[in-house]
């Protein structure tokens, strides 16, 4: 069992957060975008489990503790190759 202590995501949070909480979890909105690099890092490190968007938040990964998880939301395009997060 994985015990996950901090959720790090972007993407729909409202209903990615209460779907988490549904399930037990503790989830931590962040826009990563809003805390410097250093505190970018610490939460990270701190962190077992993080969600986000396909792009350039997930390069905060490679801070992830050994044997953090990361899982990667890719939007859908819609057969528009625009991705919907980007359309609204």
């Amino acid at each position: 069992a994985c015990t996950v202590t901090n959720v790090l995501y972007c993407c729909h949070a409202q209903e990615v957060s209460e779907a988490l909480k549904r399930v037990g979890l503790k989830p931590l909105i962040v826009s990563m975008g809003d805390l410097n690099f250093a505190d970018q890092v610490e939460l990270v490190s701190n962190s077992s489990v993080m969600i986000c968007v396909h792009g350039a938040d997930c390069t905060n990964l490679i801070f992830l503790p050994p044997g953090g998880i990361l899982i990667e939301i890719h939007p859908s395009h819609n057969g528009t190759g625009v991705p919907e997060v980007m359309r609204k």
